[in-house]
């Protein structure tokens, strides 16, 4: 933590010199960074030291200690004044303390330990007021970053700092790289650091001309870091320490094990473009896959297609689909390898959409669902839940398409003999995935295949390692997790769905099984309900 820096304001240099040498003021957390010998001295100082902490004379020639602090305590938020006198003089004190002064110090009765005492709790008190301060400030960025409100004053003070001094702001788009949504199941997200920790990586100060200001979480893997930029001397060195400093937060977080990709935005002065720039990144976020993972790219490099493009992907994902019905096991593995790589020769960076990407990449999964069904395989939300489900090579829309093809050659390899699970648990499973939303039993799921509940439990515990009940728990939770995140349905709504007949009993289940409450889930990815 900077120090926090004093000046001290007295028309006698031996009454400055005691002060300073009284105590080590660099151990308490503090510095004296001005001396000043008259009121004016004192003011001029101001701008440029920028002191948090004064420690003035009261009775100076031109202008008085009372006088020169109403002037500071009117201009300058935050400062606080220590008013030091050699006399006792209640009006002094009475008036002291009515313009706001922090404190009424006696020279005579100064001494080490009670002015070491005086620094600790005036610290404590800076502590407590700059907490306080980020987290309204912290608050109202977001509700800003978000469109919920205009830039207040603490914003607007910024931007006209900003215009006098010739600096400029910039974000910081913070991406966990987590796997494209290739299956729309409950992938779990990787982590970013906490926005505290990412102020201790920078080291809470300046970065060369950069300065870290807030750091925003828009989502549970997705972040944006607001900065201001000193006056550079030209673009290119505005560039060049921009992208260091990114490429110092993405190695910094890899030692802490976080896996991120970055997008710089352009720099701006009006604070009134937050919301703009805000929604700008989130958008061309997604772009990022194009270049795989822990990238860093410039947001201007990015022009987001038109928005009729969407409709093409959509149009061929149809055509997709169609095409793939209905045909026999040879067919529809030889036309699902060709509409593969012909789809990904079309997704060339100017053709690119990421919701298209994830349309073609549902037709070709259902292609693919067909083919393991063919050749009696577990279903890929059957490998889901059991957790073998390896999503790596998600990350790039090159790693997506060899993962489509290396499927289908998978499934070509693939015998009845090496599936893990007899035909009976499979279709037990079937059935479970079909009909989840009834009330289910294991007598109800045997007599559909013909044999009895015994022998299913059994059969089921021996190949899967898990009960049918605590099978039929888990598919049931993953169903309620994606209603709680992508659907309108209320708590009780979706407990009907999953095959529950109280919302009560549902909630308990699924407590015991994430441990959090169906709200609390929702809540955490975003959803309310």
């Amino acid at each position: 933590m900077k120090p926090i820096r004093v000046m001290i304001v007295d028309d006698e240099i031996l009454a400055i010199n005691h002060l300073t040498s009284l105590i080590d003021w660099r151990e308490l957390g503090f510095e004296v960074a001005a001396q000043a010998l008259s009121a004016n001295a004192a003011l001029e100082q101001m701008e440029t030291v920028k002191p948090k902490l004064i420690f003035m004379d009261i009775r100076m020639p031109v202008l008085n200690g009372l006088e020169l602090s109403r002037r500071i305590l009117s201009r300058y938020e935050g400062v606080k004044i220590v008013l030091c006198t050699s006399y006792r003089d209640f009006e002094y004190a009475k008036t002291a303390l009515e313009i706001g002064v922090a404190g009424y110090w006696l020279k005579h009765e100064t001494n080490k330990a009670n002015l070491t005492e005086l620094l600790i709790k005036l610290k404590d008190d800076f502590g407590k007021e700059e907490l306080q301060e980020r987290f309204v400030f912290r608050q109202h960025l977001k509700g800003v970053l978000a469109g919920d409100e205009q830039p207040g004053e603490s914003l607007k003070k910024l931007e006209r700092n900003a215009k006098a001094s010739g600096n400029r702001f910039l974000f910081l788009y913070l991406q966990s790289d987590v796997p494209f949504p290739v299956l729309d199941y409950d992938w779990q997200a990787a982590r970013l650091p906490q926005p505290a920790e990412w102020e201790e990586i920078c080291g809470n100060a300046e970065w060369r001309s950069l300065t870290w200001l807030e750091c925003i979480s828009t989502s549970r893997d997705k972040q944006i870091a607001f900065l201001s930029a000193a006056a550079c001397t030209s673009e290119r060195q505005f560039h060049s320490e921009t992208y260091a400093l990114a490429s110092f937060l993405q190695n910094e977080a890899g030692v802490r094990g976080y896996s991120v990709s970055i997008m710089i935005s352009s720099s701006f002065v009006q604070m009134d473009a937050l919301s703009r720039r805000c929604r700008e990144l989130e958008e061309k976020s997604a772009y990022l896959m194009l270049f795989g993972r822990q990238t860093i790219q410039y947001a201007h490099d990015f022009i987001v297609p038109a928005s009729q493009l969407i409709e093409l992907w959509r149009a061929r994902s149809k055509a997709i689909g169609t095409l793939l019905e209905e045909q026999n096991e040879d067919q529809l593995t030889g036309k699902l390898a060709e509409c593969i790589r012909a789809a990904f020769v079309e997704l060339r960076p100017e053709r690119f959409h990421p919701e298209g990407l994830k349309l073609i990449c549902r037709a070709f999964i259902r292609g693919l669902e067909q083919l393991r069904r063919m050749k009696g395989m577990p279903s890929y939300e059957d490998l889901f839940i059991r957790k073998e489900m390896d999503a790596r090579s998600w990350h790039s829309v090159n790693g997506i398409e060899q993962w489509l093809l290396q499927e289908i050659d998978s499934i070509q390899s693939f015998s009845r003999v090496s599936s893990p699970y007899s035909r009976k648990v499979q279709q037990a499973m079937s059935y479970i995935h079909e009909h989840y939303m009834d009330e289910l039993t294991v007598e109800l799921i045997g007599e559909s295949l013909s044999v009895s509940g015994d022998y299913l439990r059994h059969l089921f515990k021996a190949e899967v390692g898990r009960t049918v009940t605590d099978y039929v728990t888990g598919f049931r939770m993953e169903k309620a997790k994606e209603m709680l995140k992508t659907s309108p349905y209320k708590t009780y709504e979706i407990s009907e769905r999953v095959g529950y007949r109280t919302g009560q009993y549902f909630s308990q289940v699924f407590k015991k099984w994430t441990g959090l409450t169906p709200q609390e889930y929702a809540e955490s990815t975003g959803q309310g309900k």
